[in-house]
């Protein structure tokens, strides 16, 4: 059994794309999870009602940047060009300007891709962060 994630990808297509337009997704690996994971936790200290901090910590998610970095880290290739006729890179700004119908297409795409690919395979990555299939 392979140890280390590869390099294949799984080209995926929406109804409504035009005709050539395409995405290639990827597995993650376990230092991308990581990533995706620090990308939406943060800690900030609980404070009590006289205002003072308890000592304890709240761990919070951010659904959002999770949903970003999925894509950022999932997409390795696609045939978008920009407004200029251009192709449009794989960066982090084009992505956060996709149409939201084509970005949850696109999210719904890696997350089930990426689904199982441990062996418990219980539940998506997503619905593991505390986001659910619907997050977002």
């Amino acid at each position: 059994m392979a140890r280390f994630v590869g390099r294949e990808t799984k080209t995926i297509r929406a109804e409504w794309w035009e005709e050539g337009e395409e995405v290639a997704i990827r597995r993650f690996s376990y230092g991308d999870r990581q990533a995706i994971m620090q990308a939406c936790t943060s800690m900030r200290p609980e404070v009590g009602e006289d205002g003072e901090p308890t000592g304890a910590r709240i761990v919070t998610q951010d659904l959002a940047a999770l949903n970003l970095e999925m894509l950022c880290r999932g997409i390795a290739r696609w045939t978008f060009v920009g407004e200029n006729g251009k192709l449009a890179l794989v960066r982090k700004h084009w992505i956060e300007q996709l149409e939201n119908r084509d970005g949850e297409f696109i999210l719904a795409e890696i997350e089930a891709y990426n689904r199982g690919r441990d062996e418990e395979g219980q539940a998506s990555f997503r619905g593991a962060a505390g986001g659910g299939a619907a997050g977002g």
